[in-house]
């Protein structure tokens, strides 16, 4: 058991030094709103310093955000805004890419776009991870942030979700890319969802826009790597 922990930490060691690979901070308010429930100064301090630390390739932080899909009471939903607001500002003081989670009623997405005015920069580079909210919405942020994009993912292939099979279709992809949000999202019922599904988001995009798929590809890995300055 010693020897096997040692070569994980000999395995972790060498990804923390791989300069090929970065690394994106990922806090959900709702977690943050479970562990701060028993220390809070503790943890933020803890997550601050690893954002800010020179050991790490960070480059975005994130999903943060707000969450009400959970019913949380009053108390954490105040946690969660809290929170929220916390890491907007460091990630706005250390120039860092800003990934946003935002799931619950329009209104909280509606709020969390205001936060996003209140804080950010205009030109705040920003990610708003697995979207799902309506073209006013998507329209009411391209207006106010000009460095964003918005993930796509396989829930364009469900009826449901119409509004981001009209959003592909009207604004077309200079703002979107790919994400499976794997395990969570299946391509089909009962079934795990898997990296690979991108491609099925791809190719539905591709249809929608009549473009081959590989301009898709092309356009949204562009984005994709402009969202997190890795060109």
């Amino acid at each position: 058991m010693k020897e096997a922990r040692n070569d994980l930490a000999k395995g972790a060691y060498k990804i923390r030094n791989d300069e090929k690979l970065q690394t994106r901070i990922k806090v959900r308010g709702i977690i943050l709103v479970l562990e701060t429930r028993l220390n809070s100064k503790d943890v933020w301090n803890t997550r601050k310093k690893l954002i800010a630390s020179d050991d790490t390739s960070t480059l975005a932080v994130g999903e943060i955000g707000l969450d009400d899909s959970t019913n949380p009471s009053r108390r954490d939903s105040e946690r969660q805004i809290k929170y929220f607001r916390k890491q907007l500002y460091l990630a706005t003081e250390l120039n860092l890419t800003v990934v946003i989670h935002s799931r619950g009623r329009p209104s909280l997405h509606e709020y969390v776009l205001a936060t996003f005015g209140e804080i950010c920069k205009p030109n705040q580079l920003i990610h708003w991870h697995c979207f799902t909210c309506t073209t006013q919405l998507y329209s009411a942020a391209v207006r106010q942030f000009s460095n964003i994009v918005f993930s796509i993912t396989p829930f364009i292939l469900k009826d449901r979700y119409s509004n981001i099979v009209e959003i592909v279709k009207t604004f077309g992809i200079t703002r979107v890319d790919l994400e499976s949000d794997a395990p969570y999202i299946p391509l089909h019922s009962h079934t795990i969802g898997n990296p690979y599904s991108v491609h099925a988001v791809a190719l539905k995009i591709s249809e929608l826009l009549q473009q081959p798929i590989g301009d898709v590809f092309k356009i949204t890995t562009e984005n994709s790597k402009r969202i997190y300055k890795l060109q």
